[in-house]
Formats: C-alpha cells, sequence, structure tokens
C-alpha cells in the first residue's frame, strides 16, 4: 500500500504490570482478532469493496467500543483492574490508522474497477450509420 499512515502489523499486548481478568483478556483478544483480520486484508492483493468495507465497519461497530468500555472511570474508586490510558490510547490510534488506510484502499479498488469497466457506446435512432463508418 502506498499511502496512509504506516500501520503496525500487530497490537501491541496487554500491559504486564498485573494478571488481567478474564473479562478484559476476553476483551483484547476481540479487539486484536478484528485488527488482525484488517491488516490481512491491506495486506492482501485483490481485496474487494465490500470486504474492505466489512473490516472498516467491523472496527467502528466492535473493536473501538469494546475500547471505549475499557477506558476507566475518573469518577469511580474501582480502577484497580483499569488499563493504562496511554496504552488504551495507542490502541486508538492504530485502529483509526488500520481504518484509515482501508478506506483508502476501498476508494483505490472502487476508482480502479469503475476505470476498468467497459461503458457502452450510447446509440440513438439515426445515428446507426455514423456508427458503421
Amino acid at each position: 500500500m502506498d499511502a496512509g499512515p504506516l500501520v503496525p502489523l500487530s497490537l501491541p499486548l496487554l500491559p504486564e504490570t498485573k494478571n488481567w481478568s478474564a473479562e478484559i483478556q476476553a476483551a483484547y483478544e476481540s479487539v486484536r482478532c478484528t485488527y488482525n483480520h484488517a491488516i490481512r486484508v491491506l495486506r492482501a492483493d485483490g481485496a474487494d469493496p465490500t470486504r474492505i468495507a466489512f473490516h472498516v465497519d467491523a472496527i467502528l461497530s466492535n473493536a473501538i467500543p469494546i475500547l471505549q468500555a475499557l477506558v476507566p472511570d475518573i469518577d469511580s474508586d474501582d480502577n484497580l483492574e483499569s488499563l493504562p490510558i496511554e496504552w488504551l490510547a495507542n490502541i486508538a490510534t492504530q485502529l483509526g490508522r488500520a481504518v484509515t488506510n482501508l478506506e483508502h484502499l476501498g476508494t483505490t479498488v472502487n476508482e480502479q474497477e469503475e476505470h476498468n469497466i467497459d461503458k457502452p457506446e450510447l446509440r440513438t435512432p439515426g445515428n446507426e450509420d455514423d456508427l458503421k463508418k
């Protein structure tokens, strides 16, 4: 891919500062899998617009809301299980870059498909003789 921000091949691992709960590990795994699938599409040759759009939607409607749910509540006293804000911001940045690159790829693929479409000649009554010349 020749345009868009660089996108790492994988997300950073969960911080090793503590043993994270099964819920946080499952949330991270869901975000990680969504990201990994999107990266495979970016690296593949011949991705189609529908597949690209699917992965943009998966990040926006699945991974981002999960990540938002992991942001600690400042007013809560229950921040013992909170992931570091810097780590969450890094993940959000990588997801955003993946979406940007997917959208760019989708635009490029659509333009290539439109360019490759044979446009039929417009025939109107009375110009058949002109077409034979």
